[in-house]
């Protein structure tokens, strides 16, 4: 059996169009998140790689010194400095953490906003669409002459429900 495809109309097809691009607009917000998200990781790794090697090295010319009954050598003076630029090294890296930790705050926020206006635009075209739908199965409904006497049946009964109402409650 082949399915009809018919037009839609432009205001059911404009919410539609919609919403596939705040969808798409969702996921590329989302995406970026996780990218952004998988940098602080990466960074925080590196930094906290950069601190381990700084207390290793500094552990190293403390045992050194303790071996050598507090003699200075060349080494322990070596070793004393590649403490300290290891931890430089790691605080650079902790302030690049810092960095991507905000650019990562303001990405989440992006990804929240973009679901968000998704999830409208997702609601906006179901509602339009099945307006559309309901509207067009009246019309042909409405055209069928059995149709008419419902209408005029649930008309009547609605009517002797407000007056019903009126009755029991009194006007507004």
């Amino acid at each position: 059996m082949q399915e009809k495809t018919t037009a839609l109309p432009e205001n059911v097809q404009a919410t539609i169009d919609h919403h596939e691009t705040a969808k798409q607009a969702f996921i590329d917000s989302y995406d970026k998140y996780k990218a952004t998200l998988a940098r602080l990781d990466k960074h925080r790794k590196t930094a906290q790689a950069a601190h381990n090697q700084a207390q290793q090295t500094g552990q190293q010319w403390r045992d050194l010194i303790r071996q050598t009954d507090g003699a200075l050598t060349k080494e322990i003076t070596t070793l004393r400095r590649k403490e300290t630029e290891d931890n430089d090294l790691a605080e650079e890296f902790d302030k690049v953490v810092l960095e991507v930790e905000s650019i990562a705050l303001v990405s989440e926020r992006e990804a929240y906003d973009a679901w968000r206006t998704h999830g409208e635009a997702f609601h906006n075209a179901v509602e339009t669409y099945d307006a559309y739908l309901l509207e067009k199965a009246t019309r042909v409904l409405f055209a069928l002459p059995e149709a008419k006497i419902i209408a005029r049946a649930m008309n009547k009964r609605a009517d002797l429900i407000i007056d019903e109402t009126k009755n029991l409650y009194g006007r507004d």
